[in-house]
């Protein structure tokens, strides 16, 4: 743990919190105290808590895809939380747009490790929520080659983002930023292969809220370019269409 980082504890539950705002970073992720939901999709489970100068955000970890249809939270023998915290903090200590890392609290129960995380609230919004508030083609186009420019920054930098979509993708005053580092990796350099998988993840996201197909164009036209296999490409179409049964099947 990094010396600007305390540790606190609650029962079992342990939280590394920032030291400026320990008391209630500490309250937020350990007893839930002063939490307002934030208006937010998928599954997700975010909330709001006030600092001295500013808002927190805090995020509870909760399962997707299929598993979560039997389980809700909780990873066998893997401390996800911390995971995220600390890739999260990596990324930020080496300059990359993203949210500053407030702390994060994890609790075992016998193999299974639940948890939070919290991060500094940044005013802006998703690029989901500016690509579907129509803005005019120029201010579209300039918007979209910057988050390109910026997600190859951060490939440049060796992070793979494994949930790379529209939602974690925030534009701000400041510029673009990224968030949400669950399961996220830093290597000491990025292939060919994985910077394609990684857009082409990004590609699905934009497939899936049925948005313009040049709206991608100018996004890769913004990071410069990579090649992507012919065969990655007709296996994450594979993929994609098998998610969408298994979405199709738990909702009936």
């Amino acid at each position: 743990m990094r010396k600007d980082y305390t540790e606190v504890h609650d029962g079992a539950a342990v939280a590394w919190v920032l030291k400026g705002e320990r008391e209630p970073i500490a309250r937020a992720l350990l007893q839930g105290e002063g939490l307002t939901p934030l208006n937010s999709e998928g599954r997700a489970e975010a909330y709001t808590f006030p600092l001295s100068e500013g808002e927190g955000v805090l995020r509870r970890f909760r399962r997707g895809g299929f598993i979560a249809n039997f389980l809700s939270e909780g990873y066998l023998l893997d401390n996800r939380p911390r995971h995220e915290f600390d890739v999260h903090r990596q990324v930020y200590a080496e300059g990359l747009p993203v949210p500053e890392p407030l702390g994060v609290a994890w609790l075992r129960r016998g193999p299974w490790y639940m948890g939070a995380i919290a991060t500094r609230r940044l005013p802006g919004e998703s690029l989901q929520s500016f690509l579907e508030s129509s803005p005019s083609a120029a201010v579209r186009g300039r918007a979209l080659r910057s988050v390109g420019e910026t997600l190859a920054r951060f490939h440049d930098a060796g992070v793979y983002h494994a949930d790379l979509q529209i939602r974690n993708i925030l534009l701000t005053d400041e510029g673009v930023s990224l968030i949400d580092f669950d399961r996220a990796r830093v290597w000491d350099s990025l292939s060919d292969t994985l910077r394609a998988r990684n857009l082409l993840r990004l590609k699905r996201s934009f497939e899936k809220y049925r948005l313009p197909a040049q709206d991608f164009l100018a996004l890769c036209r913004g990071y410069g370019g990579t090649r992507v296999p012919k065969w990655l490409e007709q296996a994450y179409a594979i993929k994609g269409l098998a998610s969408d049964a298994v979405s199709r099947n738990a909702t009936r």
